[in-house]
């Protein structure tokens, strides 16, 4: 299957990535305020990150075969994702459209997941340095900090107005 990704404006349905290439799929859509986002690729094609608003689309990123652009989030014309480049392991790093410009506000060698975004701050879980626990992390805009440093799993960050909740383990309930 060529899958595609459609959006309905609330008076008609647009089909925003139909092509005719049936190994490439466009999937994992989100939508926001009007900004539709979402990843586009398939086996020996690039990975890439899209991003609709009020008829434009443009690429954020397109990285060669191999490199993985995945999760991406937007909120307010940003959008925040992970990318993963094989060939220096299994890290990933936390990527940033900010309205104008992409950059990655990670640089880690961390395994990262579930990449949350809101005004500007973005929240994901994963590993710092030698913790085997996933741990949350927030960046505020400016710096990425940690908020969680336990010996138990913290996991799913959700992000609104600068308060971020996310699910754990207190290590007292089996």
């Amino acid at each position: 299957y060529d899958y595609d990704v459609f959006f309905y404006t609330g008076g008609q349905v647009l089909s925003l990535t139909q092509d005719a290439d049936e190994f490439v799929n466009d999937y994992n859509c989100q939508i926001q305020d009007g900004y539709v986002t979402w990843q586009r690729g398939g086996p020996g094609y690039s990975q890439e990150i899209w991003l609709y608003k009020d008829g434009q689309k443009k690429p954020l990123a397109r990285s060669p075969y191999g490199i993985l652009e995945t999760e991406p989030r937007t909120q307010g014309g940003q959008v925040a994702w992970l990318h993963l480049d094989p060939s220096v392991g299994v890290h990933q790093q936390v990527y940033f459209f900010d309205g104008e410009a992409v950059r990655p506000i990670t640089s880690d060698r961390c395994y990262k997941s579930s990449v949350r975004i809101h005004s500007g701050q973005v929240v994901w879980a994963g590993r710092s340095g030698s913790m085997d626990t996933q741990e949350v992390f927030f960046y505020n805009g400016q710096q990425v900090r940690a908020l969680t440093q336990n010996a138990f799993p913290d996991l799913a960050p959700q992000i609104s107005r600068g308060q971020v909740v996310w699910q754990g383990w207190d290590g007292q309930d089996y």
